[in-house]
């Protein structure tokens, strides 16, 4: 157990470690190992693709809110419905951070998305490929 402890420790400290070979038996403690693996994963995806295109990725993740990046963080439905309990004013930047990552993540709850009155995809490099690449799941 102080092994795990220390582990998840050692894992929210480096967000460079994403890989490790070790058998936890403890369910709650290998659930916040798998959480914390998750995130440094994403933050590991993120860098990669930061540092694939620096003028889109600066551009794109400058102006993120606080709130975004979480959304954005998020690798599951559940993991949302938890950071978000209310929708996001509709037509803000966050509304379309949001809708577009759950329609990334499959939400089934999702059933329509009207973007009609949004301009929010023209200042945002990233948000309508990753619509399109949603949809296309």
């Amino acid at each position: 157990r102080e092994l795990g402890q220390a582990l998840v420790a050692a894992l929210r400290s480096n967000r460079k470690l994403t890989k490790i070979s070790i058998e936890i038996c403890d369910a709650p403690l290998r659930t916040q190992v798998d959480t914390e693996m998750r995130r440094n994963a994403d933050a590991a995806r993120r860098r990669r693709q930061a540092a694939k295109c620096p003028a889109e990725s600066a551009m794109g993740h400058q102006t993120r809110s606080e709130l975004e990046k979480q959304i954005l963080g998020c690798t599951t439905v559940a993991e949302m419905a938890d950071l978000i309990q209310q929708e996001p004013e509709r037509g803000t930047k966050t509304w379309l951070t949001w809708m577009v990552h759950r329609a990334f993540l499959n939400d089934p709850a999702l059933t329509a998305f009207d973007a009609t009155q949004q301009d929010g995809f023209n200042g945002d490099p990233v948000m309508f490929p990753k619509l399109a690449a949603a949809l296309a799941k």
